[in-house]
């Protein structure tokens, strides 16, 4: 986690991050006032999204803890190629760079996980793809990704996600493919505006029940 003694600034930032996306929610009505002949306030600009807070990564222990739950991770090599790794024995020595991530569970083959364990990506700045299949996560695992800043396709199927799950890539700002697939839960479309407008090419929600209303 990041609570550990060298990354509480980092845990206070992310904590920050969480309560800036709580300000983003509507205002509650306000009861209607008496008319007044006083010079009134104009109405404050709309809240927008707060900036992902600045956490460094650590590539090695997030490609180490998905290659121990039993997925699979890519790395960069030479700057521009990559390799999958499917063992943490593959690993090679010295620094490393995540370029994908696949935590798929379709053989139930993988470790139990909680969203809090999501928090070992904190920071992933060369990070581009993640794919999730059939797990128990929620929506706030998914977070901690608008800490990486290049990441551009997140590919989930066979989990059990629905609308909740749009407000929370709301800081992915470079969010260009999306694949929410055989859902276990509805959508609606609500929270869609939090995806990036300027980025987004292809948003994929085949056998996901669409509904609306």
């Amino acid at each position: 986690t990041l609570t550990k003694t060298d990354r509480i600034a980092e845990a206070k930032e992310v904590m920050d991050y969480r309560e800036g996306l709580k300000a983003d929610a509507p205002p509650a009505p306000q009861p209607a006032m008496a008319a007044s002949t006083s010079t009134t306030t104009p109405p404050a600009a709309s809240p927008t999204t707060p900036a992902a807070p600045k956490v460094k990564g650590d590539d090695r222990k997030a490609a180490e803890w998905v290659l121990s739950v039993g997925g699979t991770v890519e790395i960069w090599e030479n700057g521009v190629s990559h390799r999958k790794i499917n063992t943490a024995a593959d690993l090679p020595p010295g620094k490393l760079s995540l370029r994908s991530i696949g935590l798929n569970n379709n053989g139930n083959t993988l470790k139990a996980m909680a969203d809090g364990d999501f928090q070992v990506f904190a920071g992933l700045e060369r990070l581009e793809s993640i794919s999730t299949n059939k797990l128990t996560i929620t929506p706030a695992a998914f977070e901690v990704f608008a800490t990486c800043p290049a990441l551009e396709e997140i590919q989930m199927q066979y989990n059990s996600l629905g609308d909740a799950l749009w407000p929370y890539l709301a800081g992915v700002k470079k969010l260009r493919k999306m694949v929410q697939g055989f859902d276990g839960l509805p959508v609606q479309g609500i929270g869609i505006s939090n995806l990036s407008r300027t980025t987004m090419e292809e948003l994929v929600l085949g056998s996901t029940s669409i509904v609306d209303e």
